[in-house]
């Protein structure tokens, strides 16, 4: 659920966006969405058996962030625009 950012706060007019703790942002290929069930931390790059694409675990979940961000930004009624900011 999006919370809108304190007026005093340098990134007013923005909108934070919480996500579950839980939220499987490095095993989820940002590609297809397949989960790895099991990846120990010390795995730094993996491949999708689903769809073979290549990741680096930081920026895949990092792009998985962002993605979950806009989708929960869209569904509270959000104009996103496609490089991931908000209009």
């Amino acid at each position: 659920m999006p919370h809108p950012a304190p007026p005093s706060s340098p990134s007013a007019g923005r909108h934070l966006i919480k996500l579950d703790q839980w939220f499987a942002s490095s095993k989820l290929c940002s590609d297809c969405g397949h989960k790895m069930p099991d990846m120990p931390l010390h795995q730094r790059q993996w491949v999708c058996p689903a769809c073979g694409a290549g990741h680096d675990r930081d920026i895949n979940a990092a792009m998985n962030i962002q993605q979950q961000g806009i989708l929960e930004l869209k569904a509270a009624g959000h104009v996103v625009s496609t490089h991931g900011g908000q209009r």
